[in-house]
């Protein structure tokens, strides 16, 4: 599914037009406009040991006139490594986290049995539990190398990386820069 955009050839066409002078302006503008995103973002953000503080990086993509500030190149949970190592917990930070209750699978080995088709209930079985069995707290009686529950608590969002000043400030030094060129190009064509 596509929906069309009229007057996208014109507009191509008279960004083309603009000196390449404008084109370069623009993009040490949005270097400029990058790097003190970035230094809002490290001022806002936690620093109780520096890593997520340390984590914050900038990619400026001056070909596309594009800038890309913040927590770069964090894909997955706990066991992933990334460039940035495991700075996974900027998104609970960042983002907070709901109360829940969670099942700690902790160095267990897991086998999944089934696979729900032809009447077959899809299962996890993890391996790896003793006899011994938990003495004391609410998981008491269960085997200790067996899977348990945690009570999670609630945290309130700490946002850091999506700063709605820098992005106000961000606008507006644009919009200021296009205010500047275009009436500029208007009067060189």
């Amino acid at each position: 599914m596509a929906a069309e955009i009229r007057g996208l050839a014109e507009a191509d066409a008279f960004l083309h037009g603009l000196p390449i002078a404008a084109a370069h302006e623009l993009a040490d503008l949005i270097g400029r406009v990058a790097r003190d995103v970035s230094a809002a973002q490290q001022d806002a953000a936690p620093s109780e040991t520096g890593h997520l503080r340390g984590g914050l990086t900038t990619q400026l993509l001056t070909e596309r006139l594009r800038a890309r500030v913040g927590l770069l190149g964090i894909k997955g949970g706990r066991g992933a490594r990334t460039a940035l190592g495991s700075r996974y917990y900027g998104r609970f930070v960042n983002f907070g986290r709901k109360a829940q209750t969670v099942l700690v699978t902790r160095r267990l080995k897991r086998r999944v049995k089934g696979n729900g088709r032809n009447g077959t209930k899809r299962r996890v079985i993890y391996e790896g539990a003793s006899t011994r069995l938990r003495r004391r707290g609410p998981n008491r009686g269960t085997a200790i190398g067996s899977p348990y529950k945690m009570r999670v608590k609630p945290r309130a969002a700490r946002e850091f990386v999506h700063l709605p000043a820098a992005q106000a400030i961000a606008v507006q030094r644009i919009a200021d820069y296009w205010s500047r060129v275009l009436p500029a190009a208007g009067a060189a064509t």
